[in-house]
């Protein structure tokens, strides 16, 4: 059974004194996964705590001061040992330990003083480099984060889980040029990096690749890599055809029907959703504002990266070798293929900002994407709520009620959907008698089970009673939708609303950098206020004043 009282301290204290000895990297990570807390209603463990849930954790300060104990003690005993150099390396440990739980309580201020103090005790350790990455991470620097990883990166180049790390930061930072430089030192040193990137199907990085420009707002850039993960997936399935005939030929049925079982789930994966979610909010976004796009320039950035004595010859004609380039230009354009320098063949991309994929029609792109989704990862909200706002562009709403339907079964205090739910309601009750979008018989369904996901109230009565949901003041994200609904069918002015629920959103337990980052150019688009967007902002820079929070 689970030890308790003053035999689980003890235990507990020999566990941390043990690691820090060691000097065990990843005690951190595993240390954390002692605390947990209880749902009551389930009455299962989780360890997907908030930040403030950590705080309180009566353990967490249990941890923290047993780890000064350890500190001191082994002071003293390394003291009595003229050993300082054994001595240092436990403080170094300690330090790194203590930064990640800090990380863990949100307080990161602090973190940030821990990791500085490791680095400045021992610089050629690569996590207390790391630990720093992450508490600048999450104070919203993350240029500087990307940096102080950059620096760790450079104490061993031969790390590849550093090298991938710092790729990430990177493109978080959207410093996507040192991305593509840092990626390339463990792909292929002959071709192009970034096709063995996507050779060797590395989704991971395209869907960092992909979030960096969407945030840029160069959609076509983003739906190209997006996409190319749905292809990855799409050659998962055409991979397995081969493996038919192979468990047939030698009777290894066992591994032959769970293979037919990935066919249930393929597209419920986390890196399918994602990609699809992209996809799906890249072309509604296109859809709703095409002067929104930011187009890409990647063929004057290539120019400007260009020597100087190449730049002259292209200029001039180059002699000899702009000669015999001008005079096979037209031959190279008509192959399908271009060859590298050591004949891997990479074919051509005709479309190398992705313009073409804007020109589809937007909306029925989006929609195959949510078709997939709704077939097989039917039991995620997010993928009804992808569901719901294609449909409802198409004035589908049928389609809409269908989506708002599973999403309750999943989770009824889903803020997302309830939102969505007045949306629905109140775009039906717009419609004139004379519209013919919504027939005699999609009304009767409608109205057969508007009861039910307005739990019995009208629809103004529905939204006035949105704040009383369980939960409604834990996610910034609920507060937000909530404001939206009010806006759309009370008619509350934007501006007022936003500048009395600032205390709310700054109380809101996932307030962070990212949510940051994400409302304020919800707020400025939907609740048209300068003072109070403004006064949003403000908050925003003195809880993250390293962070580069602006609405312009």
């Amino acid at each position: 059974g689970f030890s308790c009282g003053d035999d689980y301290k003890r235990l507990l204290k020999e566990y941390i004194k043990a690691n820090l000895l060691k000097g065990v990297p990843s005690f951190g990570s595993d240390l954390a996964l002692l605390f947990y807390v209880t749902d009551v209603g389930n009455n299962t463990k989780r360890t997907n705590l908030t930040t403030i849930e950590y705080r309180n954790l009566p353990a967490m300060k249990l941890v923290l001061e047993f780890i000064d104990e350890c500190v001191d003690e082994q002071k003293n005993e390394f003291d009595m040992k003229n050993e300082a150099k054994n001595f240092n390396n436990v403080e170094l440990w300690a330090l790194i330990l203590k930064c990640n739980l800090m990380i863990k309580q949100g307080m990161y201020e602090e973190a940030l003083k821990f990791s500085q103090k490791a680095i400045e005790m021992s610089p050629e350790t690569v996590e207390a480099y790391h630990c720093k990455a992450r508490a600048l991470k999450k104070l919203g620097a993350f240029s500087l984060a990307a940096d102080a990883v950059d620096e760790g990166r450079k104490l061993d180049l031969s790390d590849r889980y550093m090298n991938n790390k710092t790729t990430k930061y990177m493109l978080r930072a959207d410093r996507i040029a040192d991305a593509e430089k840092i990626i390339s030192l463990f792909t292929r040193h002959e071709g192009d990096p970034q096709y063995n990137l996507y050779e060797m199907q590395c989704s991971w990085y395209e869907l960092e690749w992909a979030e960096s420009h969407f945030r840029q707002k160069k959609y076509g850039m983003c739906l190209k890599k997006a996409l190319a993960v749905e292809k990855h997936f799409a050659d998962f399935v055409e991979d397995q055809v081969d493996f038919h005939t192979y468990c047939m030929r030698k009777v290894t049925l066992r591994a032959y029907i769970e293979m037919l079982r990935t066919q249930d789930y393929m597209h419920g994966n986390y890196f399918f959703r994602k990609a699809a979610e992209l996809i799906v909010k890249s072309y509604l976004a296109v859809y709703d504002d095409p002067k929104s796009v930011v187009r890409n320039n990647s063929a004057s950035e290539q120019e400007n990266n260009i020597p100087p004595s190449q730049t002259k010859n292209k200029k001039k004609g180059g002699g000899k070798k702009g000669k015999q380039k001008d005079a096979s230009k037209s031959q190279d354009e008509t192959k399908a293929v271009k060859k590298m320098k050591n004949g891997q063949e990479v074919p051509s991309d005709n479309d190398p900002n992705g313009d073409e994929l804007l020109n589809k029609n937007h909306l029925v792109e989006a929609s195959r994407i949510v078709h997939l989704l709704s077939i097989q990862a039917e039991e995620y909200v997010g993928t009804w709520v992808l569901v719901f706002d294609v449909a409802i562009r198409k004035c589908k709403f049928l389609m809409a009620l269908r989506a708002l339907c599973k999403a309750k079964s999943i989770d009824p205090c889903d803020f997302r959907m309830l939102r969505r739910t007045a949306e629905l309601f109140w775009k039906i009750e717009l419609l004139s008698d004379d519209d013919k979008s919504l027939s005699e018989v999609a009304s009767r369904v409608i109205a057969e089970e508007k009861n039910y996901l307005l739990n019995n109230k009208p629809l103004k009565e529905f939204v006035s009673s949105l704040r009383e949901v369980k939960g409604f003041r834990k996610k910034v994200i609920n507060l937000l939708e909530v404001m939206r609904a009010e806006k759309m069918v009370l008619k509350k002015d934007g501006a007022s609303m936003v500048a009395s629920s600032l205390d709310l959103i700054e109380e809101c337990d996932d307030f962070n950098v990212k949510n940051c980052l994400e409302i304020l150019p919800m707020l400025e688009k939907e609740f048209a206020g300068d003072k109070s967007v403004e006064a949003f902002e403000e908050m925003c820079k003195r809880k993250f004043p390293m962070a580069n929070i602006s609405s312009k």
